[in-house]
C-alpha cells in the first residue's frame, strides 16, 4: 500500500487536528504531534491490517479515527474549537503553516518516531502509556513507539 497524496480537506483536517490537540504548545509541541500523526500513516502503509486502529490511509481519516484524536469527540472541549477555528487566529495559522510543511514531507520528526502520545501528567493514569517509557517530553506531551 502506498500513501496517497494529501488533499486540501487533508490538510485541513491536519491542521485541526493540531489545533485542537496541541495550540498551547510550542512550535516544536506542534510539529511533534504532527509527526505522530504522519508516523501512524507510514505504520498502516507497511502494516495494512492497522487501518482499523488507526485509519488511513490518508491523513484525514487517521486524524478522524475513532478514538484516536479526543479533540474530533463531540463531548470534547476542544470540538468546537478546532470547528470555529479560522485562518484569522495566530495559533491556527501556526497549525496550518506546521500541516502544509507536514503533508509536503518537509517536517522534521524530533519524536523518534513515536505513533502514540499523551499528557504528561496523566500518562501514569493512562492505560496504555502507564510503565513505557517515552521516546522524548516535548512540553506538556510524552511521546510514545508502541508500533515496531
Amino acid at each position: 500500500m502506498t500513501a496517497p497524496a494529501a488533499t486540501w480537506s487533508d490538510t485541513d483536517i491536519l491542521a485541526r487536528t493540531l489545533y485542537g490537540e496541541a495550540r498551547g504548545e510550542s512550535l516544536a509541541g506542534i510539529q511533534a504531534v504532527a509527526s505522530v500523526i504522519l508516523n501512524r500513516q507510514a505504520v498502516v502503509v507497511a502494516r495494512p491490517a492497522r487501518i482499523k486502529q488507526f485509519g488511513g490511509p490518508a491523513i484525514g481519516s487517521i486524524c478522524q479515527a475513532l478514538w484516536q484524536f479526543s479533540c474530533w469527540l463531540p463531548d470534547d472541549p476542544n470540538y468546537r474549537a478546532l470547528h470555529a477555528a479560522t485562518i484569522v487566529g495566530a495559533a491556527f495559522q501556526t497549525c496550518t503553516s506546521v500541516a502544509r510543511q507536514a503533508v509536503a514531507g518537509q517536517l522534521v520528526d524530533a519524536t523518534g518516531k513515536a505513533d502514540h502520545y499523551c499528557v504528561t501528567r496523566i500518562a501514569e493514569r493512562t492505560a496504555w502509556a502507564r510503565g513505557r517509557t517515552p521516546t522524548v517530553i516535548i512540553g506538556a506531551h510524552s511521546f510514545y513507539r508502541l508500533e515496531g
